[in-house]
């Protein structure tokens, strides 16, 4: 596990140097271990295709070639067309898209879109921000000279037209289609990752037929390319923070993509440490650059700074991922964001005028509610119902998770503070304010939406009663309190079941991966709390129905964790189908090894003398 306190460290720029170099390392063992051979990709691909791209010449004075005739894009790039109609093979070849030819009769040349600047494009009222929530992707961003080669031209384009689709999800943003590559102008570090990524692309349908994720289809030549793009975009970040280039935007995008680099391969530990260092990273920032006395996400001041509202939602979304799953952040970080969080939740409107709205104040509710979660655990001493846990990770950067007993947001109180009950009523109470506010407002959108804004409802929804369901946890005693939420746990799988086809019909990149958090926690609390036996069985099912991830949460992988809980307790159901509490197991303590596929559990019943402590190890 990682060692260094985020919380404590009087540098977090150091910690970042440091965690960029364990990351170096650790990405330079996978390449030293992928056993593709001596070749070198790009050489490889390049090796396949010399014939039909290299023009030779004669020894003596270097021709010059000046590109008068071809297809736009041969030309906007300057190499040789083959004119082939009507698009031509090198076009074609490459993995790039053919702008076609000039047609004189129909006018000038169109000019194509060329990336520039980084500033600030979200819109600056809710009109116009409620249409970003369907932006368009940018379908052609034509490579400069920047381009190392060929090899990185494909793969940068592989990133556009395929994996920012896949990855930004039913919550559409300017993040993925435009943010980044814009970036990738002017920064190299922010290019490479972003090509890392698209190297995963192809890898990623290849997985998707034979059943299984990119990080098991380790002996290609895109991993390596992939693991060779990232090494030198760490290389670069590294660099760019010991020079003193602190620009804090390209800093937050290298960030992301980071995680969804590392997440994509199913190395949870570096992704959610990662996470942690670029959120702790932006909270310093915070306090050092805006106004305290005025609320950040109302006034929006980073905007002052040339950093755009898509990023800070990313980070929002972060921040989830985090609290989902492995946060280690300080009691005194949490009661910050807490207190910042009810600053914003305050003025939240009565009414809702657009989805966008509604979604920023739920983000901010549910961010706020999952801090106090995690303080309300811990407060309540839930270490004391674990049992002994001797899984010491040696091997965390290798991509494995620790999740100690007492960690997470799924454990259950030994002792509630009843000090925390104020706090607790006024958080309810703001979840059904944020329900009041968009009645109607969700309430058009069935009539006469869109499937994509009934999707947005939809998952707003689940996470609603996610949030209201585990917020309510902090004070339930025993399991059997949970199944006065069957109803809840109805209604979340019947959301569920609507919004998951979607998800996967509408995927380009085979994989599925997502961003943000979707389904797959909501799923993960189904499984573990309802012990319906109808209701759990379609959980299960839906678990087991699809490749896909969101971020660091695996959909397989939560459904074989639920299987483990399950499995032990249909051992206690009676003859009327009832599970009684000494029964019941709540998960306490989880390692977790995505990568190779395995992981070690353990559980806790309260058995009719005492204690029982459940251990495991499951593969999938």
């Amino acid at each position: 596990m990682l060692t260094y306190d985020l919380n404590s460290s009087p540098n977090f720029l150091l910690a970042t140097i440091f965690f960029v170099a364990v990351l170096m390392m650790h990405t330079q063992s996978l390449m030293d271990n992928t056993p593709v051979g001596n070749e070198n990709p790009t050489q490889a691909y390049q090796a396949g295709t010399a014939s039909n791209t290299v023009d030779k010449h004669k020894p003596g004075k270097r021709k010059i070639m000046r590109v008068k005739t071809g297809c736009l894009t041969c030309k906007f790039r300057r190499v040789k067309c083959d004119e082939a109609k009507p698009y031509c093979s090198r076009c074609m070849r490459f993995g790039i898209n053919c702008d076609g030819y000039k047609d004189t009769a129909k006018g000038p040349t169109p000019q194509p879109f060329r990336p520039t600047g980084h500033r600030p494009i979200a819109p600056k009222n809710s009109q116009h921000a409620a249409e970003l929530l369907f932006l368009a992707p940018i379908h052609r961003i034509h490579p400069g000279a920047h381009f190392e080669d060929e090899l990185e031209i494909r793969y940068f384009q592989m990133y556009v037209e395929r994996s920012a689709r896949q990855i930004r999800g039913p919550f559409k943003t300017s993040l993925w289609d435009r943010l980044i590559p814009q970036a990738s102008e002017t920064e190299p570090f922010v290019r490479q990752m972003t090509v890392a990524i698209g190297a995963l692309c192809p890898m990623s349908k290849d997985a998707k037929r034979d059943n299984e994720m990119p990080y098991k289809r380790s002996e290609t030549l895109e991993y390596t390319y992939a693991l060779q793009q990232y090494q030198k975009a760490l290389q670069g970040m590294r660099a760019a923070i010991a020079n003193g280039e602190h620009d804090m935007r390209k800093a937050l995008i290298a960030c992301i993509l980071v995680f969804c680099f590392e997440s994509l391969q199913g190395r949870l530990g570096p992704a959610v440490m990662h996470a942690q260092s670029g959120l702790m990273l932006l909270h310093q920032w915070i306090k050092t650059h805006l106004v305290p006395q005025v609320p950040p996400f109302m006034s929006k001041q980073w905007l002052l700074y040339g950093i755009d509202e898509d990023i800070m939602d990313a980070f929002s979304a972060l921040d989830l991922h985090v609290l989902f799953f492995l946060d280690k952040r300080s009691t005194f970080v949490r009661e910050c964001l807490i207190t910042a969080g009810n600053t914003h939740i305050q003025e939240m409107p009565v009414k809702f005028g657009s989805l966008q709205e509604a979604r920023v104040f739920w983000v901010l509710i549910m961010r706020r509610n999952c801090h106090f979660v995690r303080l309300a655990l811990e407060a309540s001493k839930l270490t004391e119902l674990c049992g002994p846990w001797n899984e010491n990770s040696e091997t965390t950067w290798a991509g494995d998770a620790n999740m100690m007993p007492g960690e997470g947001l799924f454990g259950t109180p030994y002792k509630p503070d009843l000090a925390l009950l104020g706090d607790y009523n006024l958080y309810q109470e703001d979840i059904s304010r944020w329900n009041r506010a968009s009645a109607s407002l969700f309430e058009c959108v069935q009539q006469r939406g869109t499937v994509e804004e009934k999707i947005m409802v939809a998952l707003l929804q689940i996470h609603r009663f996610t949030s209201h369901i585990m917020l309510t946890g902090v004070f339930v005693v025993e399991e059997t309190d949970y199944d006065a939420f069957l109803p809840e746990f109805r209604t979340m799988l019947s959301l569920i079941q609507f919004v998951l086809p979607h998800l996967i019909a509408s995927a380009e990149w085979s994989v599925l991966y997502q961003f943000e958090l979707g389904i797959v926690p909501s799923l993960f609390l189904l499984g573990l709390r309802c012990r319906d036996t109808v209701t759990r069985t379609e959980t299960l099912d839906l678990m087991f129905s699809a490749v896909y991830r969101e971020g660091i949460w695996d959909l397989a992988a939560t459904g074989h964790i639920v299987s483990w809980v399950v499995g032990i307790e249909e051992e206690g159901r009676d003859e009327s189908g009832y599970i009684p509490e000494h029964k019941r197991v709540f998960l306490s303590a989880c390692h977790l090894d995505l990568h190779n596929r395995w992981a070690v559990l353990a559980g806790t019943q309260r058995g009719l003398t005492g204690l029982v402590f459940r251990k495991g190890r499951i593969f999938f």
